[in-house]
Formats: structure tokens, sequence, C-alpha cells
């Protein structure tokens, strides 16, 4: 789905198994019509305990519907950078026995883990 170019934000997580949120050039803190519809879907999918999972864009709109902050960087991370995978359990289920890769970073926010949250990178 592409929500921010006009797709509708699904109404009922219940329909789904799981759900993933990616990134985007825009901030959760943006005035954005969909971001209301997108923070309620991700409460009533961990009310539910369904898995959900967010990267970037993804991971900010996670922090604030479950009671995390998301905030600006000191400065933007832009470029090829070393991303390691985090010494827990679930993060070892998701990559195996990588410990850690390259990958290219654009992030102008950040945000704080929402209690209940696992950290994978």
């Amino acid at each position: 789905m592409c929500i921010d170019a006009g797709d509708a934000a699904p109404q009922d997580a219940g329909a789904f198994s799981g759900l993933v949120f990616m990134g985007g050039p825009m901030s959760v803190n943006d005035d954005l019509p969909w971001i209301a519809q997108v923070l309620a879907l991700i409460r009533e999918a961990v009310a539910r305990d369904m898995p959900v999972l967010g990267h970037c864009l993804g991971g900010q709109l996670m922090a604030k519907a479950l009671g995390g902050a998301v905030t600006r960087n000191p400065i933007k991370e832009i470029g090829w950078g070393e991303t390691r995978v985090s010494g827990n359990d679930t993060a070892r289920a998701w990559f195996g026995a990588t410990q850690r890769f390259e990958a290219f970073h654009w992030h102008g926010e950040t945000f704080s883990l929402p209690q209940g949250a696992v950290h994978l990178l």
C-alpha cells in the first residue's frame, strides 16, 4: 500500500497476520491526514498481540502510537554506515548469525523505544 500516495489506510488490523511499516521522506510529526489512522491501526495490532515491524518512518509511527517520543537528530544521518544487529533473541531470530552489515541511512529524526518493543538493529 502507498498510503502517502492516496491509498486508503486499512481500517481493521484483524484482516492481517502482521504489519510492516517502511520509511519515507516525511515525519510522523508532520500534519498528514493518514497518520492518525495508521497510529490507531498500530495500537489495534499491538492490542491483538499481532507482530508489528517498523523501519525508519515505520519506527517513528510505532514509537508515537505506543507512547514513545520522536525528536530531531542533532545532525542528519545520510550515507552508508555500519548497522549492528542487537544482542537479543528476537534480533537473532530475524538475522541469524549476521552481526553487522553496511546499510544506507537517511534519517533526520530519532525515536525512543516504547515499552514492550524490541530493538532489532
